[in-house]
């Protein structure tokens, strides 16, 4: 490339010029674009490209500067065996030379490759106790990287899940004991054995950390909440909880009468069946918490306002109950007994004529009658009885009473008590053992249902079949004056002892 020193006017412009000369520079590496980095020696002075000192000022020429180096974290803090593990990137690299940066990631674990060039690990690649490092680099467009930066963490424990929680059984009475129990095992996601512990609460209030509660210490309407901790034996995982209500003691979902029956069912309906000569089939509403029959009428407490109402025969004022809210009820053959909402009891129909009163006092929570005598049992379990046919021999306490023909029954911790009248052995064959949860008697029968298997027992007066029951299981079963019903687990009714004395009481619609 030609260089000229001056013009020919400068030149010129000199007083005196002559001739003018023209002066040319040689030619440097880098006058034009690019020759600095064109891999050739342009001003041919054997360097080549920024080799030259005239391209040393040139930008291309200049040495590369190194990325900062970034800072990183790990995410989360304390990671378990469930979490997935980040790398965070808190800092990042900047390059002076403006060049692109590309990030290279690598991880260990207990100081091994772990062969992971990402910036997480999912969860379950990870064990209990492992230390995993994260390891980034920052590399500018020219391959220069920066020193490595590491940040660690080690893999703790992950808690059981949360169990699935029931208690048994669904809608206990106080005559039955209360289970905790779990339906759905925690899981553990470390293969630890798991463990549980119970928490009971009554009405809201740290009762017991027991797995069950005796039904000596559950009481009507109360509120019973278990909550169960599973434990690995490092920590403590999500509780599982379920909630019952006690119901009513001696409230048996089904009734029997001298020849119909009547059965509630979940939804409250009632439906009735066999016999209807006095219109004892014929409920004057719906929605019903409690009923029971007798020879030929019937009596329930509703479950919208604890009223009390009965229909069918009425020769002796049986349908004529008194009061405005209603605990319990039981009805004898002309006759009715209530514990009412105060905890006192009372009485109606033929019991008006008695001698004998009803005890006084509160805290009555259950009755039973007889044919012509009628049982209370208060809260401490004390049982009293009354009415000309009060059986000799009754017994100072019950969890539920029943009574029949001159004789009566109770359950009273597991164990089956009898007395009175043994006209068909409905007294002595009373079976032994303390595993029975629930109890009632017809005229000269009774039958019994067993705790934990639902099996039933029945002895007594059997002409008609009334004390041979069928085989399963069941929930609640009655007596009635020679018939027997009862409620399968799946709540479907059962009836049986009608031969001879048919009229469409053990007929289950």
């Amino acid at each position: 490339m030609l260089r000229t020193l001056l013009t020919a006017c400068c030149l010129l412009a000199i007083a005196g010029c002559g001739d003018v000369t023209i002066a040319e520079l040689p030619e440097r590496e880098g006058d034009d674009p690019g020759e600095c980095t064109d891999a050739a020696d342009n001003d041919g002075n054997g360097l080549f490209d920024c080799d030259d000192p005239a391209c040393s000022g040139a930008p291309e020429c200049q040495p590369n500067q190194m990325p900062t180096t970034p800072e990183i974290r790990i995410e989360p803090e304390e990671p378990r065996t469930d979490d997935e593990i980040r790398c965070i990137i808190e800092v990042g690299s900047s390059d002076p030379d403006g060049d692109e940066i590309e990030y290279l990631w690598s991880w260990t674990v207990d100081e091994v490759d772990a062969g992971v060039s990402g910036s997480t690990i999912d969860a379950g690649q990870t064990a209990r106790g492992e230390t995993w490092t994260c390891t980034l680099i920052a590399m500018d467009t020219f391959g220069h990287e920066t020193p490595p930066v590491s940040a660690s963490t080690s893999v703790g424990n992950t808690p059981p899940t949360a169990p699935g929680v029931q208690i048994t059984p669904e809608g206990p009475r106080t005559t039955q004991d209360i289970w905790c129990s779990v339906v759905e095992e925690s899981f553990d996601l470390d293969g630890d054995d798991v463990s549980y512990s119970y928490e009971w609460y009554r009405n809201g209030t740290y009762f017991t950390s027991q797995q069950n509660i005796l039904w000596q210490e559950t009481s009507a309407n109360d509120e019973w909440s278990c909550i169960v901790r599973p434990s690995d034996g490092i920590d403590e995982g999500p509780a599982g909880e379920d909630l019952d209500v006690v119901g009513r003691g001696s409230l048996p979902m089904a009734a029997t009468g001298k020849a119909h029956t009547c059965q509630i069912y979940i939804d409250g309906g009632l439906d009735c069946w066999g016999s209807n000569s006095e219109g004892q089939l014929d409920p004057p509403s719906d929605n019903w918490v409690v009923v029971d029959a007798a020879r030929d009428f019937t009596c329930g407490i509703s479950a919208l306002d604890a009223s009390a109402s009965c229909w069918g025969e009425d020769e002796n004022g049986q349908l004529s109950v008194d009061g405005d809210s209603f605990y319990d009820l039981a009805v004898g053959d002309t006759h009715g007994c209530t514990a009412l909402s105060s905890g006192q009891l009372d009485h109606w129909g033929s019991a008006l004529t008695w001698s004998e009163v009803p005890p006084s006092g509160a805290e009555w929570i259950e009755v039973g009658a007889g044919t012509d005598f009628c049982c209370g049992v208060r809260t401490n379990n004390q049982l009293s009885c009354w009415g000309p046919g009060t059986p000799s021999g009754t017994p100072s306490s019950a969890e539920q009473v029943t009574g029949g023909d001159g004789f009566g029954c109770a359950l009273n911790g597991g164990s089956i008590t009898c007395w009175g009248s043994d006209s068909q052995g409905q007294v002595s064959d009373a079976p032994g053992g303390a595993n029975w949860s629930w109890i009632d008697a017809g005229r000269r029968h009774v039958c019994a249902l067993e705790a934990g298997t639902g099996f039933l027992t029945c002895w007594g007066e059997n002409y008609a079949g009334q004390a041979d029951p069928p085989g399963g299981q069941f929930q609640v079963v009655t007596a009635g004056r020679y018939h027997s019903c009862a409620m399968r687990a799946d709540g479907e009714p059962v009836c049986w002892g009608c031969e001879g004395q048919d009229a469409g009481q053990c007929d289950v619609p």
